[in-house]
């Protein structure tokens, strides 16, 4: 394996590098400065959106079960039931 300096001597190339480590940094375009297609928010990834909704409908099947009679009972036995692996 042996480095190639690609893109040594490229107009702009030190110019993208200090831009990209300023994004990453967090520091952002102006909005005006972006283009059209860029000004939109991002689409919500499928996978978190079913990991949110798995997450809130985890706490809501707990929550029901504590304000059950046997939850309460339950819990006076293990107050780690409900399992959050079920």
């Amino acid at each position: 394996l042996r480095w190639v300096p690609g893109h040594q001597d490229i107009a702009g190339n030190e110019q993208a590098d200090c831009e990209a480590k300023l994004a990453a940094a967090g520091d952002s375009s102006s909005i005006r400065l972006l283009p059209p297609a860029l000004r939109q928010p991002l689409p919500v990834s499928l996978a978190k959106a079913k990991q949110v909704y798995n997450k809130e409908l985890e706490q809501r099947a707990a929550e029901r079960w504590r304000a059950s009679a046997r939850g309460r009972k339950f819990q006076r036995v293990d107050p780690a039931i409900p399992s959050s692996r079920y």
